[in-house]
């Protein structure tokens, strides 16, 4: 992120005064739980079509097209493939934590508000797409795809399509056994768009911000997902996102708004110097 430190420094009548913006205090962490019990209401209820509907229509689609079941054997067949996107299954388990937390104490270290907003709207993401990964995985209890031996998956020949085994009811085929939604993509992609949200000004960081989630959830899709898995995760991830990120922008704004109001004003005149100070 850009920062900018600038220092004024003004010299007359032989003496020298040092004029500079007192430091802002730090984000309070209690701001990472904002609204979150409205930003869980409007993600789902606002978006209800595409944040639920149309990821279970399409992950319909998808297996009834067989679509799952060929990217499924193309990887099983070429094993070497399907291992390329080992390392996101890895950087899936941390990153979604280290992001939140890195991007709050940077901010904190150099002083931008915004960053150590955007680190608590990260955290607010991941809560709710990690709750709602939980509750959907635990309810749908998709069988894995088998394509390799990789943690806690077995590589399976399945002579069968098997991408419509569910096991609906709860908890089921244990949650460490589900598979839909992908939690990972899900994340990754929540974290996108909440950034995309507050530093909806700057390409630079929504690009990145993306291509991030895009490795992950084609990382993931190559060795522990289906391929719809992913494609559910990314939607309600997207939405997620938005939505948290929509909240701390306004946020972010209103602070922006209040320090300025409370701006240290030096200003002069032939007749001296004024000290205005305003709160």
């Amino acid at each position: 992120m850009k920062k900018t430190f600038l220092v004024f420094f003004t010299f007359f009548c032989f003496q020298t005064n040092a004029f500079a913006e007192p430091p802002s205090p730090a984000v309070s962490v209690k701001e990472a739980v904002n609204d979150i019990g409205g930003n869980i209401w409007h993600t789902f209820k606002d978006n209800y079509i595409w944040a639920l509907a149309v990821p279970i229509a399409g992950t319909f689609i998808i297996v009834e097209s067989e679509l799952d079941w060929h990217y499924n054997r193309y990887l099983y067949r070429h094993p070497n493939v399907a291992e390329i996107g080992e390392p996101m299954v890895y950087i899936g388990y941390v990153s979604p934590f280290a992001a939140p937390v890195g991007a709050y104490l940077i901010g904190l270290a150099g002083g931008d508000r915004k960053l150590q907003y955007t680190g608590l709207a990260l955290a607010q993401s991941l809560v709710l797409a990690m709750g709602t990964d939980a509750l959907l995985k635990a309810f749908t209890g998709r069988a894995s795809p088998g394509i390799i031996d990789f943690l806690d998956h077995k590589r399976n020949d399945h002579a069968s399509d098997f991408s419509d085994d569910w096991m609906f009811g709860i908890d089921k085929r244990g949650f460490a056994g589900a598979g839909w939604p992908s939690g990972h993509t899900m994340q990754a992609v929540a974290a996108a768009q909440t950034i995309a949200e507050i530093y909806h000004d700057n390409m630079t960081v929504k690009i990145a911000a993306y291509s991030y989630a895009a490795l992950m959830g084609i990382g993931v899709s190559m060795n522990v997902h289906w391929a719809s898995d992913v494609f559910a995760g990314a939607l309600i991830g997207y939405f997620i996102g938005k939505t948290v990120g929509k909240s701390f922008r306004a946020l972010i704004e209103k602070d922006g708004e209040t320090n300025s109001a409370k701006a240290l004003n030096v200003s002069f005149s032939p007749n001296g110097v004024s000290v205005a100070v305003n709160f």
